[in-house]
């Protein structure tokens, strides 16, 4: 499940019992988790194949994207049934 959340809606979601992006996993750490490099994820991002858990905002406009592990292991599965891994 991917969600689109601002900083502001974090203390709300944190209530609702969801966890907080702090708990994830950056791109890199999530790229050497799944044996890929960065911009590869950054690659299925856009395409849609594998979109992060969390999108938020920065400071530079840019904004940050978080994986979390049951996600990267979902995916993962995923992957061993098809396979491997497979260019989009």
């Amino acid at each position: 499940m991917t969600s689109s959340v601002a900083l502001s809606e974090l203390n709300d979601l944190t209530h609702l019992g969801m966890a907080m992006p702090g708990d994830d996993l950056t791109v890199s750490e999530a790229a050497r988790e799944l044996n890929i490099s960065p911009a590869t994820l950054r690659r299925w991002d856009k395409a849609g194949v594998f979109s992060p858990t969390w999108r938020f905002p920065s400071p530079d406009g840019k904004g940050h994207r978080r994986y979390s592990r049951t996600d990267i292991e979902a995916f993962k599965e995923k992957l061993r049934l098809q396979g491997g891994v497979t260019a989009p």
